[in-house]
Order: structure tokens, then C-alpha cells, then sequence
């Protein structure tokens, strides 16, 4: 899934948790974020500022959502991710037995067995049962030929995942 696509399905309330987080403690990404919305919007920064946060956030939702600002969402769920989340990575990781750097791959992986993909996706959740933890699986799915058939099928199919899914954004 494209960081776009991931933007325009989660809820206002993972929105403005990931916001909310970023805005604490990594002012440059939360401050990219808004540079961006005004940028899109044709507004000037301080525009945005002057709204409330969670008024604000949506409007950078709204902004990230769209396809043409995929790349730019993808760099900001991964900015958060390894930003705030880096522990997170290198568990799952970790359990899928996979060779890694501090969270960082070199190369795609072939997909784990089934029994250690699932296993290592139910500790993830389960021990963090958040929004960094769906957001993480969503954006290191592998596309094309490298993706991981059973990962694909989990996202799918298993009701963590839809839980906070917005019907509309």
C-alpha cells in the first residue's frame, strides 16, 4: 500500500495520533507536513498554523491522501516509523528472522514461512496493539513480484487491520 493510499484510509483519530506524535518529537517531518499542505492548498504556512491541531490535521490528511503527494507521504510514515517506532521495526523483523541494520534493509527479503510470518505479525500486534504497527505492515509490503503472498492475504483478511479504517475521508 502507498503511503497516499494509507493517508486516505486511516481514521481522524490515527491521523491526529501520527500527527500529534510527530508535532512532540520530530518538529522538522510534522513542519515539512504543513509546508506541504500549504504548498498544495496554494496557502501560505501560517494559514494552517492559526488552525486548531486536529482542524489541521485534516486538511494534512486530506493533502497526504491524494496520489500526486505519494511519494511525500511515504516519506513521512517512514520518517515516523523509524523515527518513533524504530524498537517496533526491529522486533518484527527480528522475528521473521530476518538479516537487518538497526531496522534498515539492504534488499527486499523473500517472504518468511507462513508459521514464523504469522507468528512474528501476532507478537507485533499484540504487543503493539497501535497505529504503528498497522501502518508499519502496510508500508513494507513488498509489490510486484517480491511481495509476500501471505502478508498480502493477513492484510486482507484479518479484522486488526480494518478496525480503524475510515469509511470516508
Amino acid at each position: 500500500m502507498t503511503g497516499s493510499e494509507i493517508f486516505s484510509r486511516l481514521s481522524t483519530a490515527d491521523v491526529h495520533q501520527v500527527f500529534e506524535s510527530l508535532f512532540a518529537s520530530d518538529k522538522s517531518t510534522y513542519k515539512a507536513c504543513v509546508q506541504i499542505t500549504a504548498q498544495r492548498r496554494r496557502l501560505r504556512s501560517v494559514f494552517l498554523e492559526k488552525k486548531s491541531r486536529p482542524e489541521r490535521h485534516v486538511w494534512m490528511q486530506n493533502v497526504l491522501a491524494m496520489p500526486a503527494n505519494d511519494d511525500a507521504a511515504t516519506e513521512i510514515l517512514q520518517n515516523w516509523l523509524l523515527g518513533l517506532h524504530r524498537s517496533m521495526i526491529i522486533e518484527f523483523l527480528d522475528a521473521c528472522e530476518l538479516k537487518h541494520e538497526d531496522a534498515l534493509l539492504e534488499d527486499i527479503p523473500v517472504q518468511p514461512k507462513p508459521d514464523v510470518l504469522k507468528a512474528a505479525i501476532d507478537r507485533l500486534l499484540d504487543g503493539h496493539p497501535g497505529v504503528e504497527s498497522r501502518i508499519y505492515l502496510q508500508i513494507f509490503q513488498p509489490v510486484g513480484t517480491e511481495a509476500w503472498p501471505d502478508l498480502d492475504h493477513l492484510l486482507a483478511s484479518d479484522p486488526r487491520f480494518q478496525a480503524h479504517v475510515a469509511a470516508s475521508v
